[in-house]
């Protein structure tokens, strides 16, 4: 009983309150049941999710437990997310990888889907999971996410001149904002590709940037603020 308590210690608090026998909850407003996940489906995961970290000190692993509306089967997913790894210069990068829970099996977690890529910038010695962590929707090289990473605040600060002049934007132009996201986008209906800067306000208002890159430069070129 004791190891099981240890194993379930990774976990989010979702999985801390998962004792005995599941609850059956429904989702406010949502279509899906919910339950804890139990403790028997926590010690299963809780090795791959170590073995995932080797031995650094990552995020906890998470475990969510679902079923649509007329179903009698639980669906039981997993995430977890690998030691971080030192980029270029300043460049930390880690993943976060989903898991399919299949009972019974011999290799009972499955992956699910492609990883989810995170990047951060440490300056100096072992890459540690702290503080914010951007997600790349997109993979990128290391060189041009180190450099927009580094350059992102520049980026921003130019970009609240076109945050002004649009009218969905020009109320959250003094905010205090934070990078959640790069991907790579298109400018409008054309081919020529963006990088796209995805912030989130201190009063939690999205905002987005489409960057252009012009020889080593990066050029705040448009904005866009989506309904929070």
């Amino acid at each position: 009983m004791r190891r099981t308590c240890l194993l379930l210690s990774l976990f989010s608090s979702t999985l801390a309150g998962a004792t005995g026998g599941p609850s059956d909850t429904r989702a406010a407003g949502g279509p899906s049941d919910t339950r804890a996940a139990t403790e028997q489906e926590g010690a299963s995961f809780a090795p791959l999710a170590q073995q995932l970290a080797g031995g650094a000190a990552v995020p906890p692993a998470q475990l969510s437990v679902t079923r649509a509306p007329g179903d009698t089967a639980w669906r039981v997913t997993g995430a977890a997310y690998t030691a971080p790894q030192r980029g270029y210069r300043t460049l930390c990068r880690m993943n976060k990888i989903s898991y399919l829970y299949a009972p019974g099996s011999a290799a009972p977690w499955r992956p699910s889907g492609a990883p989810q890529q995170y990047a951060w910038l440490e300056p100096a010695g072992v890459c540690r999971a702290i503080g914010q962590r951007i997600r790349i929707a997109t993979h990128l090289p290391d060189t041009e996410l180190a450099r927009l990473l580094e350059n992102q605040a520049a980026i921003l600060a130019k970009a609240r001149l076109l945050l002004a002049g649009n009218s969905a934007c020009s109320v959250l132009r003094s905010r205090l904002f934070s990078l959640t996201t790069i991907d790579v986008g298109t400018l409008g209906a054309g081919v020529e590709e963006m990088y796209e800067l995805s912030y989130l306000s201190d009063r939690g208002n999205p905002a987005r940037v489409q960057v252009r890159k012009d020889g080593q430069d990066f050029i705040a070129w448009n904005v866009a603020c989506p309904a929070a």
